[in-house]
């Protein structure tokens, strides 16, 4: 005997279309960081974006100067495949400067910038912290 197929059975899918903008970690907003003459000093800042395809920068808002050093950030790996376990995609980098004797009460804000690319028809958004 023949077999009967079943009746068809829909189901809608849809994409939600909302890319939040990636979010700095580290360090708190706010922070003051204090240098000394001659002395090395560094800090990690980062952060973080909730979308795990995403690709993240991780760049100055502005040009370095003084010899003011940013490490390459350094990612962590995000989604390629559904199947991949990434919940969220990370990027840190090591901002280090050795003022020199010429720059004793010098202040300055360091911008950063966490960019992601986008994608998938959603448009990339990017934060900035001072």
């Amino acid at each position: 005997p023949p077999l009967a197929p079943s009746t068809q059975h829909c189901v809608r899918i849809f994409m939600v279309a909302v890319n939040p903008a990636p979010e700095f970690l580290e360090p708190p907003e706010g922070t003051t960081v204090q240098f000394s003459l001659a002395s090395s000093t560094s800090f990690r800042i980062g952060g973080v974006n909730q979308n795990p395809y995403d690709t993240l920068t991780l760049t100055p808002n502005e040009t370095l100067r003084f010899g003011q050093a940013l490490s390459p950030p350094v990612a962590t790996a995000g989604k390629v495949r559904a199947t991949d376990v990434a919940p969220r995609v990370e990027a840190f980098a090591t901002f280090e400067w050795t003022p020199g004797a010429n720059y004793g009460a010098y202040e300055q804000d360091v911008c950063f910038v966490l960019s992601q690319r986008g994608g998938g028809g959603l448009p990339p958004f990017s934060s900035t912290r001072c």
